[in-house]
């Protein structure tokens, strides 16, 4: 009995009205955007890529690079 989950947008919609109903019109969630780059993620990251790495580097070199 496999189901489909509800879309992110469904899901909004029923917490708001549940907050709404316990709450009053007093109590919302905050809309943000869950595809936008955050914290965390490869987008937001300023790490170096592993296409940036020279993997021909010594050891020491190879630590020293790292420790940048």
């Amino acid at each position: 009995m496999s189901k489909t989950p509800p879309s992110p947008d469904k899901i909004r919609e029923e917490i708001s009205e549940f907050l709404h109903d316990k709450y009053g019109s007093n109590v919302a969630i905050a809309d943000i955007d869950v595809n936008a780059p955050h914290e965390g993620t490869t987008a937001y990251s300023n790490k170096p890529v592993l296409e940036d790495i020279d993997f021909k580097l010594k050891p020491m070199e190879l630590e020293a690079y790292l420790q940048q």
